[in-house]
C-alpha cells in the first residue's frame, strides 16, 4: 500500500536584516506622520471639552496645556454652537449653516465629477478635430486663482437671476471644479486600451453603454480621489462662500468666520461661556449705557470707547481670578490699567 502523500509545506518567504529595518523605518514615518496630522485634531477636540476656566490656565488649572486632557468634560458647548450660538445677530447656532454646506458640496460633488468622468471620456475614446486644444484651454482653469474670476462670475450670476441663491453657489463650485476632475478622469481614460472600446463598438455598445458598462467600472479609483478632492475644497471653501452666498444660503465655513469676529469679551474658544447679544433698543449716543442680554458676566480685554459706559474691576491676584473681582473702579482707557479687566453686566 502506497503510503500517503504529504502536501508540500507552504512557502514562507524569510526577510533579511536590512529589509526588516527598512519595514521599521516606514513604520516608523508612517507613525510620526499620522501623529502630526492627530494632533490638531486632538487639540480641538480637547478644548471643546473644557470649561473656560480650564483653557485659561485659572487656578487649578495654572500647568494646563492645549494638549492637556480635560478634567471635567462637559459637551455643554457642543450643543451651544449647534442650535445658540450668535452670528452677528442670529443666535439659532450652527446648524442651518450646516445643512447649507452638506447641500452645497453634495451636489457640487456630484455634478463635477460626472461631468469631468464624461468630459475625460470623450478627450480620450471619441476624439475629434482640435480635442487637444480644448483639453489645454481646460486644463488652463486649474491655474486660474480664486480671486481673479470673482468679478466675471459675480456678473455671470446677476444675468442668470441667481446671485446670492444655493444653485448659484453650486454653480460657482461645478464650474471651478470640472477642470480638475476631467484631467483626472482623461488621465486614467487615456491608459485604457482603445482596442477594447473598439470590441465594444463591433459588438453594438453606443456612446453610453461603453462608459457606464466598460470604462465607468474600471475607473473606481480616479471617482474616488475626484470625490475626496472636491469634497475638501468645497467643504473648507471661504472665499466664495462670502462672496456669493446670500443671508440664508452661507456655507458653514462663511458662519465660523462670523461667529469668531462677532464675539465680544473673552472669546469663547469652547463656544460654552454665556453668548451676549445687543438690545435692540441700543442707540448708539456718546451717553447711552452698553446693554447687553445673558445670564453670566462676560470677562476679558475691552477695548470699546467712551460712548459706552464700561466698568472694570481690579484682578486682586492669579489666584482670585476664579472667586471674584476686587475693586469696583471706572477708568477711561484700557491702556492706563493694564492689571484691569472689563466686565460688562447684564441689565
Amino acid at each position: 500500500m502506497n503510503a500517503a502523500i504529504k502536501p508540500p509545506e507552504p512557502y514562507v518567504r524569510r526577510m533579511t536584516p536590512r529589509q526588516w529595518v527598512a519595514r521599521i523605518a516606514v513604520y516608523a514615518v508612517l507613525v510620526v506622520a499620522a501623529i502630526g496630522f492627530l494632533v490638531p485634531l486632538a487639540a480641538m477636540v480637547f478644548t471643546s471639552l473644557k470649561g473656560m476656566p480650564e483653557i485659561t490656565g485659572m487656578a487649578p488649572f495654572e500647568n494646563n496645556t492645549i494638549l492637556t486632557p480635560p478634567r471635567e468634560p462637559s459637551f455643554e458647548a457642543w450643543g451651544l454652537a449647534w442650535s445658540k450660538a450668535c452670528i452677528a445677530v442670529d443666535c439659532q447656532g450652527l446648524k442651518n449653516y450646516f445643512f447649507n454646506s452638506i447641500v452645497m458640496t453634495v451636489c457640487a460633488v456630484l455634478i463635477s465629477v460626472s461631468v469631468g468622468a464624461i468630459n475625460g471620456y470623450i478627450l480620450t475614446k471619441w476624439r475629434f478635430k482640435y480635442d487637444t486644444i480644448i483639453f489645454a484651454m481646460m486644463l488652463f482653469g486649474c491655474f486660474i486663482p480664486f480671486q481673479i474670476v470673482l468679478i466675471p462670475i459675480a456678473r455671470v450670476l446677476g444675468l442668470l437671476g441667481i446671485a446670492g441663491t444655493m444653485p448659484g453657489l453650486i454653480f460657482v463650485h461645478v464650474i471651478y471644479g470640472i477642470s480638475f476632475t476631467t484631467l483626472f478622469f482623461r488621465n486614467f481614460y487615456i491608459a485604457v486600451p482603445d482596442e477594447l472600446v473598439k470590441a465594444a463598438r463591433i459588438d453594438g455598445a453606443g456612446f453610453w453603454s461603453i462608459f457606464f458598462l466598460i470604462l465607468l467600472p474600471i475607473s473606481w479609483p480616479t471617482v474616488v480621489v475626484s470625490i475626496i478632492w472636491q469634497f475638501t475644497n468645497i467643504w473648507n471653501d471661504f472665499l466664495f462662500g462670502a462672496s456669493f452666498s446670500g443671508p440664508d444660503t452661507r456655507p458653514l465655513m462663511v458662519a465660523l468666520n462670523n461667529l469668531v469676529n462677532t464675539s465680544t469679551g473673552t472669546k469663547a474658544y469652547n463656544v460654552a461661556d454665556s453668548e451676549l447679544t445687543f438690545r435692540d433698543d441700543v442707540q448708539t449716543s456718546d451717553d447711552v449705557t452698553h446693554h447687553l442680554l445673558g445670564t453670566k458676566t462676560q470677562t476679558g480685554t475691552c477695548n470699546r470707547t467712551k460712548k459706552y459706559q464700561c466698568r472694570w474691576w481690579q484682578i486682586q491676584s492669579q489666584k482670585d481670578r476664579s472667586s471674584g473681582y476686587g475693586n469696583n473702579n471706572e477708568i477711561d482707557s484700557p491702556s492706563q490699567r493694564p492689571e484691569y479687566r472689563c466686565a460688562m453686566r447684564s441689565s
